[in-house]
């Protein structure tokens, strides 16, 4: 049977009509995709969340364990096992990482050879983050420099200033901070930037967490006190404290957090994070 002129020009018509329906789901359809992919980029790739990851007392050694429960209750930790934490410390999402100190286990030439091996794990996992690393007690301070170019530092990340002090410069022992290092903290703390200090030795003391430990405690203290902008002082050094927040209204509701050992019996690879307003 032979189509007329009239019911061919309307399938022809229809099929026109079809194509025109597909091309505009398809538009459509990609549309959707673009605005969904901007949508995604602008949330996540431009986050205005500052994720500040901390960890503290890594005590990196071949010893495989290191008992001190005699001096505080459940303080035993695991240096051998250091790296496959700290691996997975670094392998968190996020833009600044901090060890608060004790990064080995002893000031001992065969433990000062973890530094390097600390190092290339930062340069590996966590490349152009931000990494930072406190001196503690067990720390080489003879040394190191091979972990970190600086003992005591600044680093301006968004709104915020997070200032690493060095607590082991008393030459004596039993922890220190020298007047050159609080002349400088307190140029680093006159900013309109909200300030992070990050330090190995609390400013109170175990016993009583509303005490402060000694001379040097009390001055860091009333600069504390002095600049409502330090919002957050982190210490390691007692291990067995759960990233416990401590706050006080004559410091201005600072939050004083203390940092868990990194492999702490029971709460291994623990650490704190912080998601901060840029």
């Amino acid at each position: 049977m032979m189509m007329n002129c009239t019911s061919f020009n309307s399938v022809v018509e229809k099929i026109k009509n079809q194509k025109k329906k597909l091309f505009v789901v398809f538009f459509a359809v990609c549309g959707a995709i673009i605005a969904f992919i901007l949508f995604f980029h602008t949330r996540v790739f431009t986050s205005n969340e500052l994720i500040i990851h901390v960890t503290s007392d890594m005590h990196a050694g071949s010893k495989k364990t290191r008992d001190y429960s005699d001096e505080r209750p459940g303080n035993i930790v695991y240096p051998k096992e250091w790296k496959e934490y700290y691996t997975k410390f670094l392998n968190k999402p996020g833009d600044v990482y901090i060890t608060l100190g004790d990064n080995i286990q002893t000031d001992s030439e065969k433990d000062t050879k973890k530094y390097p091996l600390i190092r290339a794990l930062d340069e590996k996992y966590a490349q152009g983050k931000i990494v930072l690393h406190v001196v503690g007690n067990h720390d080489n301070r003879d040394k190191f420099e091979l972990l970190s170019p600086q003992k005591y530092q600044a680093v301006d990340t968004g709104n915020w200033r997070i200032i690493i002090v060095n607590t082991e410069e008393n030459p004596a022992g039993g922890g220190g901070i020298s007047e050159t290092q609080f002349a400088w903290i307190r140029e680093q703390v006159a900013t309109e930037k909200n300030v992070l200090i990050g330090m190995h030795r609390p400013l109170f003391s175990e016993e009583d967490l509303t005490l402060p430990t000694n001379d040097y405690s009390l001055k860091l203290l009333e600069i504390v006190k002095a600049h409502p902008n330090i919002k957050y002082v982190l210490f390691g050094h007692y291990h067995v404290l759960h990233n416990e927040v401590r706050t006080f209204p004559e410091y201005n509701d600072t939050k004083f957090i203390y940092v868990q050992a990194m492999t702490l019996k029971g709460f291994k690879g623990n650490f704190l994070t912080l998601k901060l307003e840029k």
